[in-house]
């Protein structure tokens, strides 16, 4: 077992200074610039209560009334503290969430990548995974990251898949979401802030035993408007999915990047208990592709639970 600090992870974790500092309630005095509180479902045998249950919502300090005040998205998205996540969010509707369909990429959106990459880059998260993976220059760094994160390959019968669709994003496949660890993606889809412009989500229950703030692991449907018509065109469920609550983007593909390349050295062992933020997690890492080489998925397990997760 790996402990505090001498790890990778953690030590990525730690120098995250854009995480969102996740909470099960509202503190009387100061942690964070800004908190996401782990709302608990107080009516979980009330249908209703749980489909419009909103599991995050977001917190700012407020530095004349000394406390936290809830705030909106747009709020949130607009404070320069946060640009990466505004960078992060628009790549969320870059993407097919059909597997079988081909991806179109826009002058646009490869230049909201490399805005992206370029920003993230420079971040204390992926100065880390740059000293580990070995880059003196950042330019061939960034050139690491975007080939794991948005290059597409090919698995079985589904086109154009990307790491960065699957985890941050969210699939679709045979009526399932597939993918989609990412916690901010589901607080925006929980909301009428995303690019759809409604809630997306229909909360069904959490799954995990709600001991740290740090991670859920929960079941909920999504409701797909392929057309962009005002009306649920399909129910998509996801049984078992698992999120790191309140870090970074840059902290999420960190975590992920280097989950994947001690995945391909063979260093599974290093991957099944890992202290992070003194709490202990299995880091689960599914490749795919040609060569198996392609990051599909990433995602925690707390050690003390035994979930079926929906890669």
């Amino acid at each position: 077992m790996s402990k505090p600090n001498d790890n990778i992870f953690n030590q990525i974790w730690e120098a995250d200074s854009a995480r969102v500092a996740p909470s099960n309630g509202i503190p009387k005095q100061f942690i964070s610039p800004y908190i996401v509180k782990v709302c608990k479902l107080e009516k979980a045998n009330n249908r209703a209560a749980r489909e419009n249950h909103q599991l995050f919502k977001l917190y700012k300090y407020d530095e004349q009334k000394k406390q936290y005040i809830s705030i909106s998205h747009k709020q949130f998205i607009e404070d320069p503290l946060n640009k990466t996540y505004k960078l992060c969010e628009a790549l969320f509707d870059n993407y097919s969430s059909d597997q079988y369909h081909k991806e179109v990429v826009t002058t646009q959106e490869i230049k909201e990548e490399k805005d992206f990459l370029d920003a993230i880059a420079e971040t204390k998260c992926m100065k880390i995974v740059q000293k580990y993976l070995g880059y003196q220059n950042v330019q061939d760094f960034k050139v690491k990251l975007k080939s794991i994160w948005f290059s597409f390959y090919k698995l079985n019968r589904y086109k154009d898949l990307s790491a960065f669709e699957h985890c941050c994003v969210g699939e679709k496949l045979n009526g399932k979401v597939s993918g989609y660890h990412f916690w901010y993606k589901y607080l925006l889809d929980d909301s009428n802030d995303n690019h759809s412009g409604k809630d997306v989500i229909s909360f069904s229950k959490r799954l995990d035993n709600a001991s740290s703030p740090d991670y859920v692991s929960i079941q909920f449907r999504q409701l797909e408007d392929e057309d962009n018509d005002g009306s649920v065109d399909e129910v998509l469920f996801k049984s078992c999915g698992s999120f790191f609550v309140g870090c970074s983007p840059e902290c999420y593909l960190a975590l992920s990047t280097v989950g994947l390349i001690k995945k391909l050295k063979g260093q599974d062992d290093e991957l099944k208990l890992v202290n992070i933020h003194g709490t202990n997690y299995e880091l689960v890492v599914f490749t795919g592709g040609d060569n198996d080489d392609h990051l599909r998925s990433f995602y925690p397990v707390k050690s003390d639970e035994a979930l079926d997760n929906e890669n």
